[in-house]
Formats: C-alpha cells, sequence, structure tokens
C-alpha cells in the first residue's frame, strides 16, 4: 500500500515538473517574441532614391532682347536627382536641372542649369504611392545669345510616384526655379534686378536602394 502511495505520488511529482518546465519555456518565448526587433517591412528606414525627369516648362518672367520683350516661352526641362530620407520623413537631395526654352519669332535659344542641394520631405502614401516635396538653392546660371550670366538659384517641387515594384517608381513632378542674376545691364533696364522664373510639369522615373 505504501510502495503504492510513493509510486503515484512520484508520478504526480514527475507530471507537474514537466509542467512547470513547458509554461517556463512558453513564458521565454512570448517574451522573447516581444523583444525581438521587428522585421524589416514593419520597420522604418533610410530610403535612398535617384530620379530623372524630362518635361515641359514656361518662363513666366519677362524676357527681354534687344528688339522685344517676351512672356510664357516654352521650352523643355531635363532633371536628375538624388534623395535621402531619414525615417521621420525629413531628408536632404540634390538637384541638376538643364532647360532649354526658344523664344518666339526668333532664332535664339535661352539655356538654364540649376545645381544644388535642397530640404527634403517625402514618405509612402499606403503601399504603391511616394510623395515628396522639396526646397532648394544653389548655383544658377542662364546662356543668351552667347553670353552666359550667373546667379544664385532657387527651387521647389512636388512630386507623387506609383511604385511599379517595391524599388521602382513612375509619376508626375510639378517645379518651379528662379534665377537671380543680379542688376541688369543694357536693354535701357540698367540698375534693375534681373532673374528668370519658369514651371515644369514633368514625368519621372525614380529607383529606391
Amino acid at each position: 500500500m505504501n510502495k503504492l502511495f510513493l509510486t503515484i505520488l512520484f508520478g504526480a511529482w514527475m507530471l507537474n515538473a514537466n509542467a512547470q518546465d513547458d509554461g517556463d519555456a512558453a513564458t521565454s518565448q512570448t517574451i522573447a517574441s516581444l523583444l525581438e526587433p521587428q522585421s524589416k517591412e514593419k520597420t522604418k528606414k533610410v530610403d535612398e532614391s535617384v530620379a530623372a525627369s524630362i518635361g515641359f516648362s514656361s518662363i513666366t518672367s519677362k524676357l527681354y532682347t534687344s528688339g522685344d520683350v517676351f512672356t510664357d516661352c516654352k521650352g523643355m526641362d531635363a532633371m536628375v536627382e538624388y534623395d535621402y530620407v531619414y525615417p521621420s520623413g525629413f531628408g536632404l537631395g540634390i538637384t541638376i536641372a538643364f532647360n532649354r526654352t526658344k523664344i518666339p519669332d526668333d532664332n535664339t535659344w535661352v539655356k538654364q542649369l540649376f545645381a544644388g542641394p535642397s530640404l527634403v520631405y517625402a514618405g509612402y502614401l499606403g503601399r504603391k504611392w511616394w510623395a515628396k516635396a522639396d526646397l532648394g538653392l544653389g548655383y544658377g546660371n542662364c546662356i543668351d545669345e552667347g553670353s552666359i550670366s550667373t546667379g544664385l538659384g532657387a527651387k521647389s517641387s512636388v512630386s507623387f510616384d506609383y511604385m511599379v515594384t517595391p524599388t521602382i517608381g513612375i509619376g508626375a513632378q510639378l517645379s518651379t526655379f528662379s534665377t537671380f542674376l543680379g542688376k541688369s545691364k543694357g536693354y535701357g533696364r540698367d540698375g534693375e534686378m534681373d532673374g528668370i522664373v519658369r514651371y515644369g510639369l514633368s514625368i519621372n522615373l525614380r529607383k529606391h536602394f
């Protein structure tokens, strides 16, 4: 009788020990899962991207020549950008943009270049859209009939890209460029401030890394 009782007692103790071990293991797994870093899909990370765009532009400021004054001159933009965006959404970018505009009723082409850094705010809208806005300052120049004028360039833009793959987006960008060229000389405008303002609408292709 005593042997039977001891055997039952020993069996109950073994079952209780195994159950305790299983409970401790489950608790450890639960704690480990809570402490485990989130997966890459759920963790925000730095986003690097490069983009190339091409589109149409319009110079809205007045263009003075030796014989006339022109407004709303149409042209073409080409642009390359690099953006480095932090998890907060803010980041830095670099833009190189080229513009070529023909003066109406004339064989003259006005060429402009902008190159400089920009402050960027960008991020995903849902799973398929990428949006970006930026403001930049840098080097600007204007080539008109062989003469080159240089000054401060300013840029702002807003773009939306549809992600056709997880790393490649195609979209549209609305941009403005201003080039401040200092005080004018010639055309009866001595002492006035010179500058060119243009707007552009382009299609862009962006690659994320």
